[in-house]
């Protein structure tokens, strides 16, 4: 069995937690081979559309507020109905849940979605990380891989 076409999209900003996405998509371009696998980063979750056309597989990395105690993690197949009881990071001009729904209209989305979250403290302007975020890093980034490494896919319904 061969791996499926893989799209890792960390979406983040340089603030406080908010940059969860962006240092998870480092840390993977850091750790991985590439392969049939490509690591992006992007501002927004609309910025998706510009790279998901041959992938199979979209994995996408956030930082949500909502679910637990800053650094706690979270995995969902798209589409979930969890999704409304979760606040994504407040940086981003399209939300994550619109751009999933777009996607599904316009019949855009790869078979697999798969978002992966983690529960921010801050976000504000000048922040830096937070130390309950920054220590869950490494399994954060572990449990990705694992999921990149999968040889199949959950197809997801629309």
């Amino acid at each position: 069995m061969t791996k499926p076409k893989t799209l890792v999209v960390g979406i983040g900003s340089p603030h406080g937690d908010d940059a969860i996405g962006w240092l998870v998509a480092d840390a993977l371009k850091e750790s991985t081979d590439g392969g049939e696998t490509r690591i992006e980063k992007a501002a927004s979750p609309i910025e998706i559309f510009n790279a998901i056309d041959d992938c199979e597989r979209l994995i996408l990395c956030d930082g949500c507020s909502g679910l637990g105690s800053p650094g706690d993690t979270r995995r969902w197949q798209w589409p979930s109905s969890e999704f409304g009881q979760v606040n994504w990071s407040g940086t981003h001009d399209f939300s994550l849940i619109a751009t999933l729904q777009l996607g599904e209209r316009l019949n855009r989305l790869p078979p697999q979605v798969v978002v992966w979250a983690i529960e921010i403290d801050t976000n504000r302007v000048g922040d830096t990380l937070s130390p309950s975020v920054a220590s869950a890093i490494p399994d954060f980034v572990q449990q990705i891989k694992q999921e990149m490494a999968k040889d199949c896919i959950e197809p997801h319904h629309a």
